[in-house]
């Protein structure tokens, strides 16, 4: 399952709901789960609210989820005042969110290695008890090998993304 944090700064409006829209629906294919991090986000007009909404569907759609992270009194205000409060669980931090996005997940194994028939997992030769796991770049989709969670680095696209202990893959990108 991939996991992706986005970073929004500025005005939630018509520009920025639209490539905000966009990128979750390219995104959310597959099962995938987003947060939102809106520390630098200062309001929220009608048009980036109808945005949200139409967020809300999408996610639906594809049972994907949505946590918002970083809102400010004004921007609760916002939420509020456009009736989203109730569309997306809020959390006080980015940690906090992604606990209870991936507590929302049942399976235990990956959706990126579950569907697979030719993943496998290897143990080393020399009896290191790290396990060899397979993944997917979320960016271009190669398959690559992974003993270590943490950052990594696709050699075919070059684009950076980091896995956690389930092997779920996550793209950090900023929004602005």
């Amino acid at each position: 399952m991939n996991s992706l944090l986005i970073h929004l700064s500025g005005y939630l409006s018509a520009e920025m709901g639209s490539e905000l829209y966009l990128k979750i629906k390219e995104t959310s294919r597959n099962p995938s789960l987003f947060c939102l991090d809106c520390s630098l986000l200062s309001a929220i007009d009608e048009v980036g609210a109808e945005y949200l909404k139409k967020i809300a569907v999408r996610l639906a759609e594809t049972f994907s989820r949505l946590a918002i992270t970083g809102c400010g009194e004004g921007l609760k205000e916002s939420l509020l005042l456009h009736k989203l409060d109730t569309l997306f669980p809020i959390f006080p931090s980015e940690k906090e969110a992604m606990t209870f996005l991936e507590s929302q997940v049942f399976p235990t194994q990956p959706a990126n290695e579950s569907n697979q028939t030719d993943a496998k997992v290897e143990i080393y030769a020399s009896g290191n008890p790290e396990e060899t796991r397979f993944i997917f770049c979320p960016s271009c989709s190669q398959k690559l090998k992974f003993t270590k969670v943490g950052d990594h680095l696709c050699p075919t696209c070059q684009n950076k993304f980091s896995v956690n202990k389930r092997g779920w893959t996550s793209v950090y990108e900023r929004l602005v």
